[in-house]
């Protein structure tokens, strides 16, 4: 990921995670205790829908190798989906 898709993906996170609060605030709390299931199902929707099934499932896989061999990360920082580990 070039610096400038980074800072590019870095600031979309900012945005969203900072209106979600404002978003959600007049939901019910069994809405609100739904929001992360939610979130990812529209990530993955939408996954599917532009990537196809196949390049998707990579990209997860991909996802499921930074979650178990990077534990540092954080809600900061955007994951690297382009390579696996080694």
């Amino acid at each position: 990921m070039s610096d400038r898709e980074y800072q590019d993906t870095q600031q979309a996170m900012r945005k969203i995670n900072d209106s979600l609060p404002e978003i959600m605030a007049d939901e019910p709390q069994a809405i609100q205790e739904r929001l992360t299931n939610a979130l990812l199902n529209i990530a993955v929707h939408r996954l599917i829908h532009d990537e196809g099934p196949n390049t998707a499932a990579s990209i997860l896989w991909r996802l499921v190798d930074a979650i178990e061999n990077e534990p540092t990360n954080n809600g900061d920082h955007p994951i690297e989906l382009n390579q696996l580990n080694a």
